[in-house]
């Protein structure tokens, strides 16, 4: 999945600029953000999962406008905000295949197969029965 953010920009009701003018491209494969607080690490997550609409700039996942294909990119994202309460109780494994019901997998041994194999792709196989939020 390509990211490619155009001049965006959050002005919040206070007048608070939660990002000024960013333009970012953002290559296939995972990628982090780091930063101090208040640099405007989760504003542009919030963005970048619709839930926030931003002030001005443009954001275009794998081409497609974000602001015009909601519905689309939406079905393409995940998000894990920072609070993770709700799920304090849910063993790795368990909250990956609570996710992967709600994304639509249906079939148990096959939503079974894809979290292995997911907790095995990004290294997390051996601690999966760890609860979640001490990852």
């Amino acid at each position: 999945m390509k990211i490619s953010i155009e001049n965006l920009t959050q002005i919040y009701r206070n007048g608070n600029k939660a990002i000024k003018d960013l333009s970012l491209d953002i290559e296939d494969g995972m990628f982090g953000l780091l930063g101090p607080n208040g640099a405007g690490k989760s504003t542009l997550m919030k963005i970048l999962v619709t839930l926030l609409k931003p002030s001005r700039g443009r954001v275009l996942i794998n081409g497609k406008d974000l602001q015009k294909n909601r519905r689309e990119v939406r079905a393409i994202l995940g998000y894990l905000p920072q609070d993770f309460r709700f799920f304090a109780k849910l063993r790795t494994w368990e909250f990956l295949e609570y996710s992967a019901r709600l994304a639509g997998l249906r079939n148990s041994s096959y939503r079974k197969q894809e979290v292995e194999r997911m907790l095995e792709e990004v290294g997390l196989y051996e601690v999966r029965d760890r609860k979640a939020n001490k990852l």
